[in-house]
């Protein structure tokens, strides 16, 4: 596919400029003017519309909770159970197919760093994934990335009526 004419925002250069774009095989091959298409592949005229890079989110809990919408029965980036879990893996519970990939896609979020543990002060690890790939190993870029420690609110407020009442009993449960 050849984009043609795009204003780009690279995050390289400081201001903006008019190029085209070549992708071969789903990646960027080549950033330049005067770019041609191979014979009978795709060509769009994006003059006077945007180009920027990937966006990456580093923190959430997408494909591990339901706020996209139905995330197959899957509400896991909490164990409530264990308020200091330093062994869940949020990939063991990340659901590729939850509706709220695909709109971060469609956001432009192309990489997220996601996993477990907004409760718990000790959460478990978080994976990077892509924002497609219908399985967890075509998604996942990398895992064990993060471990998620929540010293705030949350273990206090979650916690309270079994076992975490104040910021020192949640400092007392990390160390």
């Amino acid at each position: 596919m050849l984009i043609q004419n795009a204003v780009i925002h690279d995050a390289v250069h400081p201001e903006t400029y008019v190029s085209d774009i070549l992708v071969r095989d789903g990646k960027i091959a080549a950033i330049g003017t005067a770019l041609s298409a191979d014979e009978g592949e795709q060509v769009l005229d994006a003059s006077g519309l945007q180009a920027y890079p990937g966006f990456i989110d580093a923190h959430s809990h997408l494909g591990l909770d339901d706020w996209g919408g139905d995330t197959g029965g899957s509400d896991d980036y909490n164990e409530m159970n264990d308020i200091c879990c330093p062994n869940l893996r949020g990939m063991d519970s990340y659901y590729p197919m939850d509706p709220s990939i695909r709109m971060a896609l469609e956001g432009g979020v192309t990489c997220v760093c996601t996993g477990p543990g907004s409760a718990n002060v000790l959460g478990g690890t978080f994976l990077a994934v892509k924002t497609v790939g219908n399985t967890v190993e075509e998604a996942a870029v990398k895992t064990d990335v993060a471990m998620k420690c929540a010293f705030g609110e949350n273990p206090k407020r979650c916690y309270a009526s079994k076992c975490n009442s104040a910021r020192m009993t949640t400092a007392a449960r990390m160390r």
